[in-house]
Parts: structure tokens; sequence; C-alpha cells
């Protein structure tokens, strides 16, 4: 795990300011343990970029504007249904990648997803899917998988975001996988 070096509190791998003091961290924010998520909600909406916060943070982890206690949302909560029908909760941000897909694939098609293949975030009004990950390595700071991702059957283009709606069927490389998005 990480910590905040000015005031030692423990920081999210993503984080550029720290939720406590509202210290700058870095440009890219810092690779730490994320802890589980809170039971029952309660995060916290930055009024200026509207990133939603821990509960306990009193700056946005995002612009390190000071929160209002009083500007609380509902932790988001939303799944991918396999074809299996077993489920992967997402809350804030989750990338899926083959790791995910392993008891889904035939073992001809694994090489086929991309270890980070898609991105699912929720900027707290909507989720939105992006193919590929966050990547510091990467020249945009983002890298696409290799055989992109579509919803409902049309591709997703390089650094489109696309909102996300209950139903929607997600693909991966064009291998008929498909997953099912559900709001809870």
């Amino acid at each position: 795990m990480s910590f905040c070096p000015n005031c030692h509190q423990p920081i999210l791998p993503d984080d550029i300011y720290c939720g406590a003091c509202g210290s700058q961290l870095s440009t890219q924010g810092y690779a730490a343990l994320i802890p589980p998520p809170t039971p029952g909600g309660g995060m916290v909406a930055c009024p200026r970029c509207g990133f939603i916060n821990e509960p306990d943070s009193s700056f946005c982890e995002k612009d390190g504007t000071p929160l209002q206690r009083g500007v609380v949302v509902p932790e988001p909560s939303a799944v991918i249904v396999m074809p299996d029908k077993s489920e992967i909760r997402v809350t804030q941000s989750r990338v899926f990648g083959r790791s995910d897909f392993m008891r889904q694939l035939k073992p001809e098609n694994v090489k086929e997803v991309s270890r980070a293949h898609f991105t699912v975030t929720y900027d707290g009004s909507a989720f939105y899917v992006q193919d590929g990950a966050a990547d510091a390595n990467s020249p945009n700071g983002w890298k696409p998988s290799v055989n992109r991702t579509s919803v409902n059957g049309a591709l997703l283009d390089a650094g489109e975001k696309r909102k996300l709606n209950n139903d929607d069927v997600i693909d991966i490389a064009s291998l008929g996988l498909n997953l099912t998005f559900k709001i809870r």
C-alpha cells in the first residue's frame, strides 16, 4: 500500500491529489493497493469535477478540491454477466482482460484477448466503456486492445468512451463472447 508523503494517509493507485490533505501526489497518480469497497456506499462527489471520492475523503482525489460533506452519492453498482451467467461486479472503475475470461474462452482464442482489453468507468451519473486501459508508457496515456471491443455490435473507435445502458452487450475481439452489462 502507498501513503501520502505529506500526511501519511493511504492513497489509491489513480490519486493525483491526497484525499485527506489535498497535497498533489503526481500528474498520473500513484500505484497502490486498492482497498475493498466501502460497505453501504456513501461516496462523496467533487463539486468541481464530479469525481466520486471515498466517503472519508476531505479533498477530491482527482483535482484536490475541498469536498462538501453534504454531497453524498450512493455507491454505483453494475455487473458484467458472463455467458455462463457468472457475474463480475463493477463500482467506480474496472479493467477487464484475458484473466477475467479464461474459463469462458476456447484455448485457441485466449491470445486474442488483451491483458487489459476494456475498461468500465463510472463518472457520477453513468457507466462508460472504453477499449483498452490506462497505460503510463503509451504516448497518450491510453493503450487500446489489440483486437478491439464492440458494444451492441458496433466497434469502439480508439479512445472512444461510450455510455453503457442496461442490457448492453459487450463483445471482445469479435469472438462472440457476449457479456451483458446490468445496472443494479
